[in-house]
């Protein structure tokens, strides 16, 4: 196995502090947003899903087109996975942090949540699958993290009462309150916004796969 002493300890200290993470959150399961029902609730709305079925197939299916062997179907999988369920969650515990409406340890552990999403999960499965320690593990982490902040902004946009639109995660009442439910008018105006969030990614994935193409 080809990974250095520190990579490897790397790894075992992101290990380590999942879970410790898992422990804590389970422990501290009443007053965490990441395991109250309204967030539950926000995840299941089905615009949401809908939206987050698409960018899953997209980035599955593009994947293997990239030529980047470090990424397949399964890490596609796996990371989309791990950032429609907690890059919301960590987005707003960041802003409510700032707000004093969460603890510092809740921030901690959607810090470790987004480490283990964006980089160790990459890192720890590619030397599995390889035998050895990615070299892009930097640019992965920096890119990742990049993605899973616009997935957190993404998946978070809802309508309030007067059918505008809003970061749910900024209203006081979040995560029992996620949103307004949507109208067509309330849908038509999101779009900007969205395609304002989702151009980078778009973008992202349909450079990746001309590059490898030769188109440019």
């Amino acid at each position: 196995m080809l990974a250095t002493p520190l990579q490897l300890g790397q790894l075992a200290l992101s290990a380590l502090l999942g879970a410790l993470a898992v422990g804590l959150g389970v422990r501290r399961r009443g007053t965490m947003a990441l395991t109250q029902h309204g967030y539950r609730a926000q995840l299941r709305d089905p615009v949401r899903l809908g939206l987050f079925a698409i960018a899953l197939a997209a980035f599955v299916v593009v994947a293997p087109y990239t030529g980047d062997p470090t990424w397949d179907a399964v890490d596609a999988a796996f990371m989309s996975v791990g950032c429609y369920v907690t890059a919301p969650w960590a987005l707003a515990t960041m802003f409510r942090v700032v707000a004093r409406r969460a603890r510092a340890l809740e921030l901690g552990l959607a810090l470790i949540a987004w480490w283990i999403v964006c980089s160790a999960s990459y890192d720890g499965y590619l030397l599995a699958r390889d035998g050895v320690f990615p070299p892009t593990s930097v640019e992965n982490a920096i890119a990742s993290s990049v993605l899973y902040a616009l997935g957190g902004l993404f998946f978070s946009i809802g309508v309030d009462a007067r059918g505008g639109l809003t970061f749910v995660f900024t209203d006081a009442r979040w995560p029992a309150w996620h949103g307004e439910p949507w109208t067509l008018r309330a849908a038509a105006r999101s779009s900007l916004l969205a395609i304002a969030i989702a151009t980078p990614i778009v973008v992202f994935l349909v450079w990746v796969v001309m590059e490898q193409m030769g188109w440019l």
